[in-house]
């Protein structure tokens, strides 16, 4: 009985030491599997197409004795409170509208808004409005006319340092559109052309300034109703006779959401190096066609001799 158990014991043993070799040899196998992998994926990001804006590495490397939350608090604000006016423009068509409301309606008001609101009035808003429209208007030209609200900050190779000097793009560059016909009447009279050479930046600035002030102003509505619901006057008392925070940004984060989802809808255009990014990442034979349909297309146009 007890060679059979020795047998027994070291046949379990044998057999557990293989079955842990084999163990091993997967895990090496997927390892290396799992290497080669990230060595495809590296000879793949080397051969894309690099950009040439060294403006993250500069600024990684000057930042980089911060903690991460400072680092990224200073990398957002150079990119946003200083950028182009896609940022400032919006931010500014809220201060001004409360600003407008509260003038007209201290002056004006006699007809209640909403009664979540007692002290909103319709002259208000409807004074606050047009001013917008036409404040936001004029800002939008004004800020179009330097390069400083129109340019990102990025690394001059030439200079050797940051720069803001840029070739704006066409959203800020005169376009000339035709007029309707109701109109060209009425600019002939005015200064003899049937166009209108304006930037484009202009048109996506009345679309934001008509939100701005037709919308905008419900989120402060909806702020008013939820303290309200709670049965408190405001939000903090950070800022002396306004509240907190939220009491001076309810309509801000409306107003933000819109901005978002238009930019990306109407003025976001894709770069070639990212067009090519994603076409790398397709499979061999979407690529394939994708290739056939731009050449046939291009030979149609003529553009491939």
């Amino acid at each position: 009985m007890s060679e059979v158990r020795k047998r027994t014991t070291v046949g379990d043993a044998t057999s557990s030491a293989a079955a842990s070799r084999d163990v091993s040899d997967d895990q090496k196998e997927d390892i290396e599997s799992e290497d080669d992998a990230k060595l495809e994926v590296e000879e793949l990001a080397k051969a894309l197409p690099q950009g040439t804006d060294h403006t993250p590495h500069i600024l990684s490397s000057v930042l980089s004795g911060l903690p991460d939350r400072w680092r990224n608090w200073i990398i957002r604000t150079i990119f946003t409170w200083f950028m182009i006016a896609g940022f400032i423009v919006p931010v500014s068509m809220i201060v001004i509208n409360d600003v407008m409301a509260y003038m007209f309606g201290f002056f004006f008001g006699r007809t209640p808004l909403i009664k979540l609101s007692p002290k909103k009035t319709w002259e208000g808003f409807i004074g606050g409005g047009i001013s917008t429209v036409i404040l936001g208007l004029l800002m939008s030209y004004i800020m179009c006319q330097y390069r400083y609200f129109v340019c990102p900050i990025e690394y001059s190779e030439a200079l050797g340092r940051m720069t803001m000097d840029c070739e704006p793009s066409s959203l800020f560059q005169p376009q000339e559109y035709t007029l309707p016909s109701s109109l060209q009447v009425i600019s002939r009279m005015l200064n003899g052309k049937s166009t209108l050479t304006i930037y484009p930046f202009i048109l996506h600035s009345l679309s934001l300034s008509i939100f701005s002030s037709v919308i905008g102003p419900f989120g402060g509505f909806f702020a008013s109703g939820f303290k309200r619901a709670f049965k408190i006057k405001d939000f903090g008392d950070i800022i002396p006779g306004h509240g907190g925070i939220m009491d001076r940004f309810d309509c801000q984060y409306l107003m933000a959401t819109f901005v978002n989802v238009y930019i990306s809808s109407f003025i976001h255009t894709a770069s070639p190096q990212k067009l090519l990014q994603q076409v790398y990442s397709l499979k061999p034979e979407q690529q394939l066609q994708l290739f056939q349909t731009l050449r046939d297309s291009l030979e149609n146009r003529g553009m491939l001799n």
